[in-house]
């Protein structure tokens, strides 16, 4: 771990231990504004103790190997608009490394942070060079800043409408959670995007749902351009009136979807074991 000794009250961070994995925190418990004393003026030194989730393979197995995780808590709790940025770009790194602590965390921690966080999840979800699941993890951020802030939901929302709009550049998975998220958010003014999404076959229904669950839950028509359901499949092994050439590219994203979650999965078994 980098050198970096914190004073009273960031020390305690580095005392308070393990993590529970696999579940997602709420952003209550603990209270770390409150049993700490911490206050705007410690934000810097939080972002840097964040940071130190960057070297994973130098994070030692003791207590003080968690402090990372507990500062984006205590950050979050804040409501740290500057650490935003430096969180959005860590997460490249700790997808590329298999962490998935982030994964839970951080569409809570962006959702608590607030409004003033959306021109810079906006930013981070329409660059196509930010790995996959970080821009999903700031779409999660954008739905929950909407959720949480009714009084911004239009603002929070309309990077996600203009990110599906580009569904034909979109993994298919990620036009899944695109939808998924707009669902939650009840985006009725996303319905018409949402439809062109499914009629081009590029949506993941394992995450989103059907275009007929998705129209009913936002409570629209629809204009007819995606069946409520895709077609049982032939005899044959193809969908009604969809050949082998439409299936295939979805195969193959399906395949590939599913080998990068293996992938994922590997990475986050060898992190456990390193620091259990």
């Amino acid at each position: 771990m980098s050198e970096l000794k914190p004073v009273p009250p960031l020390d305690r961070l580095f005392q308070m231990g393990e993590v529970e994995w696999g579940v997602e925190w709420q952003g209550d418990d603990p209270d770390y504004v409150g049993d700490l004393g911490l206050t705007n003026e410690h934000v810097p030194a939080l972002i840097n103790i964040t940071l130190l989730q960057a070297d994973l393979e130098d994070l030692p197995d003791d207590d003080s190997g968690w402090a990372p995780v507990h500062a984006w808590r205590a950050l979050a709790q804040l409501r740290a608009v500057e650490a935003v940025e430096p969180l959005l770009t860590l997460q490249n790194r700790l997808d590329e490394y298999g962490d998935e602590y982030h994964m839970y965390d951080f569409p809570v921690v962006l959702g608590m942070i607030g409004p003033p966080a959306i021109p810079a999840l906006a930013t981070f979800i329409h660059n196509p060079e930010n790995r996959l699941y970080p821009r999903i993890n700031a779409g999660e951020g954008l739905c929950n800043i909407g959720l949480r802030h009714p009084e911004v939901r239009r603002e929070a929302l309309a990077p996600l409408v203009e990110q599906l709009a580009r569904f034909e550049e979109n993994d298919y998975e990620f036009n899944g959670f695109l939808v998924a998220q707009l669902t939650r958010l009840k985006a009725t003014e996303a319905a018409e995007t949402i439809e062109r999404a499914f009629a081009a076959n590029r949506v993941t229904e394992d995450i989103s749902g059907y275009w007929g669950t998705v129209r009913q839950e936002l409570g629209v028509a629809g204009m007819g351009l995606a069946p409520d359901e895709p077609p049982r499949p032939a005899s044959e092994g193809f969908g009604l009136g969809m050949g082998p050439q439409d299936r295939e590219p979805r195969d193959r994203q399906k395949e590939k979807t599913a080998k990068s979650k293996r992938k994922q999965q590997e990475k986050a078994k060898k992190r456990n074991r390193k620091r259990k």
